[in-house]
C-alpha cells in the first residue's frame, strides 16, 4: 500500500471511532468535602441543565462588570462557598457557556450555594463570580427531587412556598377601555 493510500485508511479510521460523549458529573456537597452525594442518571441531567440554565440568566459577572463585585476576590469567594452547602458539577470538556450580559465562557465547574448569594463558575483560566440570576432558576436547582432531601427544614420550606407560587397563574392584563 502506498503512503497516500496509509493516510487515506488511518484518517477514515479515525473519523469512523465515534467522538467520546461528554461527560458531567453532578454532587451535592452536604457538610465539606467529606458529605458529597452524586447525583446520577435523569437526576443529574435534571440538576445539570438547571445549572446551565441558571449560569446563563445572570445580569453580572465579575469579568464584565468588575464594580459590581469590587473587593470581593474570587478565589476567596469559591473557598468559603466551597465550604458551605451547595451544588458542583463539573464538565468534561467544558461546557461553553453563551451567558446573558454577553460574556462567553468555557465553564469545566460550577458552584451554586444551596442558599444563593453569589452564584459560581470555572475555567482553565479563572474564577467568574455571578450575580443578579433569575430567583426561579436557582430553586429549580436546590428544589430539584434529587437536592432536595439534603436541604435543611427553612430551605425545604423555601421550596415548598417557591413550587406553591409557581402553580399560581399569572395575572392577566386588564383589557384598555
Amino acid at each position: 500500500m502506498s503512503a497516500v493510500g496509509l493516510a487515506w485508511l488511518v484518517a477514515a479510521a479515525a473519523l469512523a471511532t465515534p467522538t467520546p460523549a461528554p461527560t458531567v458529573a453532578a454532587s451535592i456537597v452536604v457538610h465539606g468535602e467529606e458529605n458529597v452525594v452524586t447525583l446520577e442518571g435523569d437526576e443529574a441531567r435534571r440538576v445539570t441543565d438547571a445549572v446551565v440554565r441558571l449560569l446563563g440568566a445572570c445580569s453580572f459577572n465579575s469579568v464584565e462588570d468588575p464594580k459590581v463585585f469590587a473587593g470581593l476576590d474570587p478565589a476567596a469567594a469559591w473557598a468559603e462557598r466551597a465550604g458551605r452547602p451547595h451544588v458542583d458539577v463539573r464538565f468534561d470538556p467544558p461546557m461553553d457557556l453563551a451567558e446573558s450580559s454577553g460574556l462567553r465562557a468555557p465553564v469545566s465547574e460550577a458552584l451554586i450555594p444551596l442558599r444563593a448569594d453569589y452564584w459560581l463558575f470555572r475555567d482553565a483560566e479563572r474564577i467568574v463570580v455571578l450575580t443578579k440570576c433569575h430567583g426561579g432558576d436557582h430553586y429549580a436547582v436546590v428544589c430539584a427531587p434529587g437536592v432536595r432531601p439534603h436541604l435543611t427544614a427553612p430551605d425545604a420550606a423555601t421550596c415548598a412556598l417557591f413550587e406553591k407560587e409557581s402553580r399560581r397563574p399569572t395575572p392577566r392584563a386588564r383589557k384598555a377601555k
